[in-house]
């Protein structure tokens, strides 16, 4: 896969994002990581054009819209606000840009997904977080079937899904979250 490399003003973030807020303390444990180590992972974009997208591009320019990878993003911004480069790999990255992979053009239902792909296992989100993640996923299940014209997934599948497994309390858990 290939690594762009962004300029951090062409990386579009979008108003609904999984994680709703980026904690202080977190995010300056990224940072001095970052600092200490570089960065790690790249930041995940799709792309799309810039007819009808909010922002300062020509309506030609191709539009880079975050996908995951909303914290490393806020973490090398503040890197760049500071002047300050980093490495990634073995390279040294400018300040002011970011190493990014391309998801493609994705519609929008798809972009969504990845996201929630990324960050519904992760072990920092908040409860709330959690189940709104939970109740995105199961309704993003429901329209890929749907459109596939399938059966959607059952609570049971779902609980599977989310929790390893479909016995009782995994389900009624799952049940709670999606009511």
């Amino acid at each position: 896969m290939q690594i762009l490399k962004l300029p951090l003003s062409k990386i579009q973030i979008p108003t609904f994002r999984q994680r709703a807020g980026i904690e202080g303390e977190a995010l300056a444990a990224l940072l001095a990581s970052i600092e200490t180590h570089g960065l790690l992972q790249p930041i995940v974009v799709r792309t799309h054009s810039s007819l009808g997208a909010p922002g300062p591009w020509p309506e030609s320019e191709t539009v880079y819209t975050l996908v995951a990878g909303h914290r490393r993003l806020a973490a090398i911004s503040n890197l760049a606000g500071l002047g300050q480069s980093y490495k990634f790999g073995a390279a040294d990255w400018p300040s002011g840009y970011a190493p990014c992979v391309s998801l493609g053009d994705l519609d929008q239902l798809a972009a969504d997904e990845a996201e929630m792909e990324e960050n519904i296992r992760r072990v920092d989100l908040t409860w709330d977080e959690q189940a709104t993640a939970n109740l995105r996923l199961a309704m993003f299940r429901r329209k890929k079937a749907e459109a596939a014209g399938v059966l959607p997934p059952t609570l049971g599948d779902l609980a599977t899904e989310l929790r390893g497994s479909s016995n009782s309390a995994a389900t009624e858990d799952t049940r709670r979250e999606l009511i």
